[in-house]
């Protein structure tokens, strides 16, 4: 992996590493071609239990590799296949069964803007910025862009930052709902280990089940979402941690959850 670092932590922190920042971490076919393999790996692995995804240098991301893109695709269909790339990070991203958090550590424009949306909480330093810069270079938003942002900002909202293609402060995406939220740059690294330690400490298997849940109930219906609950239900209170966090209730202790 030439173009991502890793590194998990005795805790169960996994922390993925944009690291190209020549380029501020831009998403190449390179660049794809390492995470997608990592996510799936991270995925299965027992031992992570919380997801942190940030970038090197002074960017989280800056979107697509414009010189890439400059060099071409050999056409639409080789294009259409790039995408396709992206597609699947995207999905693995955003159904990772595991929490992620974006650690936003400077400019997430374009894909990176997408690529923050698309974990389940985003922290952002406070000289971060935001953009769906699409439109300066003739295209349409992707890595979910359009399905991701109009359900955290509104429709109208989003047809207007993805218009304008402006940049959006760490203040305003706060205000937006884009981030959860902003921290002095100096002290973002420190409160996402925080953030992260505190999840890993947690029932991490009814955790993905609830993240699967929240992820479904925006095409369902009231009944079907309360179906699912139902099904996810019986399995979180069949599993080792139920029965932990009952045992601690009762002992008076802190549970020690192992996610299973």
């Amino acid at each position: 992996m030439d173009m991502v670092k890793y590194q998990l932590s005795p805790e169960g922190i996994a922390r993925i590493t944009l690291a190209t920042p020549t380029n501020m971490n831009a998403l190449s076919a390179a660049m794809f071609a390492d995470l997608l393999p990592l996510l799936e790996q991270v995925g299965q692995d027992d031992k992570v239990r919380v997801v942190v995804i940030t970038g090197e240098g002074r960017a989280f991301c800056a979107g697509g590799d414009l010189a890439e893109m400059k060099e071409g695709f050999d056409g639409n269909y080789g294009f259409y296949k790039h995408m396709e790339l992206a597609n699947r990070f995207t999905v693995a991203l955003a159904e990772l069964p595991k929490p992620v958090i974006a650690q936003v550590n400077g400019a997430a424009t374009g894909a990176g803007m997408n690529m923050a949306l698309a974990a389940d909480i985003a922290i952002a330093a406070d000289n971060a910025k935001f953009s769906e810069i699409f439109g300066n270079v003739g295209l349409v938003p992707d890595v979910g862009g359009t399905y991701l942002l109009p359900r955290v900002v509104g429709r109208a909202k989003a047809k207007e930052i993805v218009m304008t293609y402006r940049m959006i402060t760490a203040q305003e995406a706060l205000d937006l709902g884009i981030v959860n939220r902003v921290i002095p740059a100096a002290e973002l690294e420190a409160e996402v280990d925080k953030l992260a330690q505190r999840i890993a400490k947690g029932p991490t298997f009814a955790l993905a089940l609830g993240k699967k849940l929240i992820n479904r109930s925006f095409e369902v219906d009231i009944r079907t979402a309360l179906d699912m609950e139902c099904m996810a239900q019986a399995l979180a209170g069949n599993s080792e941690d139920h029965k932990e966090g009952v045992a601690a209730f009762f002992e008076k202790r802190a549970p020690r959850f192992q996610g299973k």
